[in-house]
């Protein structure tokens, strides 16, 4: 007994030192010459989406061996952050978080998006969205599925309205991209935010919202709020009886919100290498691993060179989407 005890001490010791090892041994690009901690800018305002970006950061700065200095610069759906990342010298002393939000902005108001004046690193989190109604709402009761909604959206000549975060989001994109191919007409009722929206969904004064599941699972637990689809490719892990759009007649629509870590444009391949690697490993702690369970958002770390190609690939499709659809978001 005393042998085995002394044997799981030497291996517990060999572990500690071996992690000890990895932390402290950090490469020049990220030792920073100028002693600087990590500078992280986030383009919203505190609250929602922050939380898990500096919980994630906290722990990339563990283990890069760097303090973490989080800045909120809200403003034009991430776009001035953005920018601030965009300009700040490729030093590996400044990162900054991109969500899909900031390019559908740019999307859905015709602007070009230029990838090449950053240097996409690593998605952080994919999120879904899901379609929610409040089965008390006047015409709802029975509406179990997507073509439900749809057909009793076909029996008002005044059309349903149905709610959101806000304009130029993913809700209101996905429900313009559904029923732009349906050939219904639902009428889009923007509120500032998803919190003031679910509060009158609720209330019944609108039966439909599109929204981010974070914000709606409680009360789909609850049975005040009725899924009908999601718009994840596959089905949610969190509601496996809830059919994606896809499956539902759109086997096309399939919109996956996502945050991501990127740089200046000319960070160092080597530097954005190994915060990828690095971002792939954050992921196993227990307790950052909780904190996304709770918000219904699915880790999903990539390359580099992959995260490049998810810019590029969903900001053309958004862009195709707003016009072929004539999304207005003014």
């Amino acid at each position: 007994m005393k042998n085995s005890m002394t044997r799981r001490r030497a291996a517990l010791m060999l572990g500690s030192a071996a992690l000890a090892s990895q932390v402290s041994v950090v490469p020049a690009w990220a030792q920073s010459p100028s002693g600087k901690p990590l500078r992280i800018i986030y383009g919203f305002a505190p609250g929602g989406g922050d939380v898990l970006s500096r919980a994630i950061t906290d722990e990339l700065g563990v283990r890069l061996g760097r303090p973490i200095v989080f800045e909120n610069k809200p403003g034009a759906a991430g776009s001035i952050g953005l920018e601030m990342v965009a300009q700040s010298p490729p030093d590996g002393d400044t990162l900054g978080v991109l969500a899909i939000t900031t390019l559908l902005n740019y999307a859905a108001l015709g602007k070009p998006f230029d990838v090449d004046k950053i240097t996409p690193i690593s998605l952080m989190w994919e999120n879904y969205n899901v379609l929610v109604i409040n089965p008390e709402f006047p015409g709802l009761a029975d509406v179990r599925n997507l073509q439900g909604l749809l057909e009793a959206a076909r029996k008002r000549p005044e059309g349903l309205n149905y709610t959101s975060a806000g304009i130029g989001g993913t809700g209101h994109l996905i429900m313009e991209w559904i029923v732009g191919r349906a050939g219904v007409n639902m009428v889009h009722v923007p509120y500032k935010g998803s919190g003031p929206a679910t509060v009158d969904l609720l209330g019944g004064q609108l039966g439909v919202m599109m929204t981010d599941a974070s914000n709606a699972s409680q009360y789909i637990r609850s049975g005040k709020l009725r899924p009908l689809a999601v718009s994840f490719a596959q089905r949610a892990p969190d509601l496996p009886q809830v059919p994606t759009i896809a499956e539902q007649g759109f086997p096309d629509i399939v919109a996956t919100p996502w945050v991501m870590l990127v740089g200046p444009a000319k960070l160092p391949a080597e530097a954005a290498q190994r915060i990828a690697r690095e971002m792939g490993q954050v992921y196993t702690s227990q307790r950052l691993a909780d904190r996304l369970a709770m918000a219904n958002a699915i880790p999903r770390p990539t390359t580099p060179e992959e995260s490049r190609a998810i810019v590029v690939r969903d900001f053309t499709n958004w862009r195709r989407v707003v016009s072929e659809y004539k999304i207005k978001v003014d």
